[in-house]
């Protein structure tokens, strides 16, 4: 299981995201054990962008 309190791309399986490892966000890959984190959080702030 992913430790969601830190930035987890370096594990994401696209470079265009793995680039991104370093920003100083948690940032998380989009998949559906992240979806169901949040939504056993019940706080979730999801962005998608296109």
């Amino acid at each position: 299981m992913p430790d969601y309190e830190r930035n987890n791309l370096d594990r994401a399986g696209s470079p265009y995201l793995r680039q991104h490892r370093d920003n100083p966000v948690w940032w998380q890959e989009w998949n559906a054990e992240t979806i169901a984190e949040a939504v056993r959080l019940q706080q979730s702030h999801q962005f998608v962008g296109f």
